[in-house]
């Protein structure tokens, strides 16, 4: 017997509770096996998770054909559902319909675009939507999709607006509005760029190199002065603190390089800023001539001349966004980082 009466109660036995137990775990495994994220579901929400940008190498992007590209054809089409697929799923859901399981962590429901009675918010005309995609709608937490080539960004932007029957047609005012925003008929320069993480890290280690090159400097400064030469003798008496002074002016050699008149107007704006001696401004033109030709000289020996000319957009993101979002010159050590 599997059970047995003691009074008017029936006891299961071993076997029965053993059966129940089972199908218990059975049920369990099911619900976790269904309801489990995929691999491209879990590279998904990693974006969410992420609060460094995606470190990218920078590169010409040329121009398009934008009437091919704003074309449906089956091609792009299925091109598109491939990426959705592979980005889109974990907020939109399978079918478009804004059901996917990453929305929940999301200050709103993502977007049903089944739903025709629905207004989205940057509309759902080709360039609104290659806007979206494009740019991404921080406000509502849409990640930003610039990391595709342009041409996968239209395959998607395709994909997107077949799922809503009344999407408008594209038009040469669509056309005209995307390429004057966006000067993809013309090609387009994407900047390198790099997790801030990375970025801080390799900086960091130029500027203690930097730093390194003003301690020497100041040896030398000092050294010179004993030996009477009148160009460090003026330099050494230019501030309270000759590290100081040497940091000011290797920061901003770039301006004065070439500009005695742009030295003297730095300096003298360093005046009580940066320990610089009011008593600069009594110096004759001889003095500020041989200051500046010592100082030139002596920068030379021991600070690196940088000859880059990339640049690159560095930030972090807050709600998908890049709150740093600019390009700037980019040094050797994160140029030789990205090659």
């Amino acid at each position: 017997m599997n059970s047995r009466r003691r009074g008017q109660v029936l006891i299961p036995g071993v076997g029965v509770i053993a059966i129940y137990f089972g199908i218990i775990v059975l049920c369990y495994g099911i619900l976790l096996y269904v309801n489990k994220p995929t691999v491209t579901m879990k590279k998904q929400l990693n974006r969410f998770a992420t609060a460094d940008l995606q470190e990218i190498r920078g590169k010409i992007q040329p121009g398009i054909n934008l009437v091919a590209a704003t074309t449906a054809t089956p091609e792009i089409l299925a091109k598109g559902k491939e990426l959705y697929q592979a980005n889109c799923t974990v907020c939109h859901g399978n079918d478009g319909k804004g059901d996917g399981p990453g929305g929940a962590a999301l200050p709103y429901k993502p977007r049903n675009f089944h739903n025709v009675d629905a207004k989205w918010t940057n509309g759902n005309s080709i360039d609104q939507v290659f806007k979206t995609m494009t740019e991404g709608i921080a406000a509502r937490g849409m990640l930003a999709y610039d990391y595709l080539s342009v041409e996968d960004r239209f395959a998607l932007v395709h994909h997107v607006r077949a799922y809503r029957q009344d999407s408008p047609k594209v038009t040469k005012k669509h056309i005209d509005a995307i390429d004057a925003q966006y000067n993809l008929s013309s090609g387009i320069k994407q900047p390198h760029q790099v997790s801030i993480k990375r970025a801080m890290e390799v900086l960091a280690a130029e500027s203690q190199k930097d730093s390194e090159s003003i301690k020497k400097l100041v040896t030398i400064v000092e050294d010179d002065a004993k030996n009477g030469i009148v160009g460090a003798k003026l330099v050494l008496g230019m501030g309270s603190n000759l590290y100081n002074t040497l940091n000011v002016l290797a920061k901003s050699k770039k301006k004065w390089a070439t500009n005695q008149g742009t030295f003297r107007s730095i300096l003298s704006n360093s005046i009580r800023v940066d320990g610089i001696n009011a008593s600069i401004n009594t110096w004759s033109n001889q003095s500020w001539s041989m200051a500046y030709s010592y100082v030139k000289t002596s920068l030379n020996k021991v600070t690196h001349n940088s000859k880059s000319e990339s640049i690159i957009r560095l930030g972090k993101t807050r709600k998908s966004q890049a709150v740093v979002n600019q390009t700037f010159k980019l040094s050797d050590g994160l140029l030789s980082q990205l090659q």
